[in-house]
């Protein structure tokens, strides 16, 4: 099966995610020295992007690069590119690494191919949280790729960024 076929078959009707850059200070709990990446939408985008991750995972072979902002139900806001790239390491129990390529604006999601169904369990979690992200409070599951009760990210410390993520609440 074609990857557009695959993409479109795993989408969920009305899906819809944005991802965008954001300044430090606009997420309570974000690494000063780090730019911050945030991926807000829909449950059922949410949902979405879990299913092509695992779909990811489970024909990756021949399959190592994934671009997200290429996905029909995913926009940006403002001029920026973000792609996942599975290498073959051992799993380390992180959500990958973030590297900055060029321009201020490329990049590029590193995740092991061990990691990759854990990343995927993340954005379902997301679909189906109890606290969905308020306009009135935008922290309310804006951290939700964060392992539960720590306090640093699920990102080693080498990374060119960080990743939070948040659902609407919306189906």
């Amino acid at each position: 099966m074609c990857e557009e076929k695959a993409y479109k078959m795993l989408t969920l009707p009305g899906a819809s995610l944005t991802i965008s850059q954001r300044d430090q200070g606009h997420i309570h709990g974000a690494n000063d020295d780090l730019s911050v990446i945030e991926i807000c939408g829909n449950r059922r985008g949410m949902a979405s992007l879990g299913n092509i991750l695992l779909w990811l995972y489970s024909n990756n072979e021949g399959r190592e690069f994934l671009a997200l902002t290429a996905l029909p139900f995913l926009r940006t806001d403002g001029i920026m590119a973000l792609s996942i790239r599975v290498n073959q390491e051992d799993g380390k129990g992180l959500l990958g690494r973030i590297r900055l390529l060029d321009k201020q604006c490329q990049f590029e999601w590193e995740v092991s191919e061990d990691d990759l169904p854990r990343l995927a369990v993340r954005f379902y979690r997301l679909a189906s949280s109890k606290t969905p992200l308020h306009d009135h409070n935008p922290e309310a599951d804006i951290n939700a790729l964060r392992p539960p009760g720590t306090v640093n990210g699920p990102f080693p410390l080498d990374s060119d960024a960080e990743i939070f993520a948040g659902c609407t609440g919306e189906w």
